[in-house]
């Protein structure tokens, strides 16, 4: 009898804990202005454009490989892209828009690779017709 009255005692002692919801320390979704500025914030290419314009081909601890396909005049929005080499599988025409205002026009023949310095960017097919190339990113070894 006692053993039962003081299994009943935890079990409803431990109620208001068990009901309690799920308070796991997650970080707000967007940081108030006064703290960052959300143009501070590190922006992933894929997070950023869509699926059918950024595709992972690849990922390990130290590079990733993105399949970039752009329609005519397509844009993918501002990003911050690392260090890679850009290869272009058919002819591009592509414009980086950097914020304060800087362009760069890229054109690549089919096949050609270009090293393509970490940056915030913005990028447009600038050609007639679709574009198609492969962004290999170095990441930093983990520390």
């Amino acid at each position: 009898m006692r053993t039962s009255l003081c299994f009943l005692l935890l079990a409803i002692g431990g109620l208001p804990l068990a009901a309690q919801p799920d308070r796991r320390m997650l970080p707000p979704p967007e940081f108030p202005p006064e703290i960052i500025s959300q143009d501070e914030l590190p922006r992933d290419i894929v997070r950023v454009a869509s699926a059918r314009q950024v595709r992972v081909e690849f990922e390990n601890d130290r590079t990733r490989v993105l399949r970039l396909t752009l329609a005519a005049g397509e844009t993918i929005p501002t990003h911050d892209d690392r260090a890679g080499v850009l290869v272009c599988l058919a002819g591009c025409r592509v414009r980086f828009s950097m914020p304060g205002g800087d362009t760069e026009d890229v054109e690549l023949k089919a096949g050609d690779a270009r090293w393509i310095p970490d940056a915030r960017r913005a990028a447009r097919n600038l050609a007639g017709g679709p574009l198609e190339m492969l962004y290999i990113e170095t990441k930093r070894p983990s520390t």
